[in-house]
């Protein structure tokens, strides 16, 4: 209510909002609610800061890192039941970049199984640092299998700038229970040079998506590699519509090489699939 990040475009007005306006406590940022059978719940973060778990039961751990080492944290509960864990806090500090991103800032695919559904914004936890460090969810969803319904809009808001290799890789692989459109403007505010396997595998067998919205992959650029977009929504034959654009012109326009790279395998339903360059297709 006292400060807007709509009009902040560079990475410092954003990070100075973040950490200098104290905000008024409203809950969690991210939420999930787990399946009906739950009796225990892990998860892993490899990132510094001060952050604050409501496992849903009554329990609420601070946890401050002064580290980025991968730590996992686990609850069990006295009865198996329906939790929603909230999380909020502050990240200060990320892993280095990997080629493949496969060390995330925070991953649930421990308990992947048990996630029924996400909501509010691991963004704003996990965001861009002022110095331009950014945040990795190398499979941060991989196999949730029961989470249904959609993708929060708001689930990466706080992630801005040229994107880190592997930065997406598998965050969403085999959720085939989602349900509906990718989110308008999901990863919207990445901009500048692309990186390698960025978007690899990030939708894969996500069968339960509808559409893809223009200008998903915000305003990237520079030269792609076969990583860059490998799988990125292969099986996912429930989209319509079409496929991936960048101000306009579809990827496989703005990147006419072919790279051999499944990223659209077995979506048949695409409006151009017919027009799609058979390299984006197959391996």
């Amino acid at each position: 209510e006292f400060a807007t990040l709509h009009a902040a475009d560079t990475v410092a007005t954003i990070q100075a909002v973040n950490t200098l306006v104290r905000k008024i406590d409203k809950g969690p940022e991210f939420t999930l609610t787990t399946t009906p059978d739950t009796n225990s719940f892990e998860f892993s973060i490899s990132a510094a800061g001060e952050f604050i778990v409501d496992w849903g039961d009554g329990t609420v751990e601070t946890i401050t890192k002064t580290d980025t080492t991968t730590t996992t944290y686990s609850h069990t509960y006295n009865t198996a039941g329906t939790y929603t864990i909230g999380l909020s806090g502050q990240a200060t500090a990320y892993v280095g970049e990997s080629n493949y991103g496969d060390i995330a800032a925070i991953s649930f695919s421990i308990s992947a199984s048990k996630i029924a559904s996400i909501d509010g914004s691991l963004g704003a936890i996990f965001g861009t640092l002022a110095n331009g460090s950014q945040p990795l969810f190398y499979q941060t969803f991989y196999g949730a299998t029961n989470m249904a319904g959609s993708i929060p809009e708001n689930l990466f808001a706080g992630i801005y700038g040229a994107p880190h290799n592997g930065m997406f890789n598998s965050t969403f692989d085999n959720c085939s229970g989602l349900t509906g459109a990718i989110p308008d403007g999901l990863f919207g505010n990445l901009y500048g040079e692309i990186k390698d396997n960025v978007f690899r595998g990030t939708f894969g067998n996500c069968r339960g998506l509808t559409s893809i919205p223009e200008n998903l992959f915000g305003n990237i650029s520079g030269q792609i590699s076969r990583g860059t977009f490998l799988g990125t929504f292969s099986g996912c034959s429930g989209l319509t519509g079409p496929s991936a654009r960048i101000n306009g012109k579809y990827l496989y326009e703005i990147w006419t090489g072919c790279l051999l790279n499944e990223t659209y395998k077995g979506c048949t339903g695409l409006s151009d699939y017919n027009s799609i360059p058979e390299c984006w297709l197959t391996n």
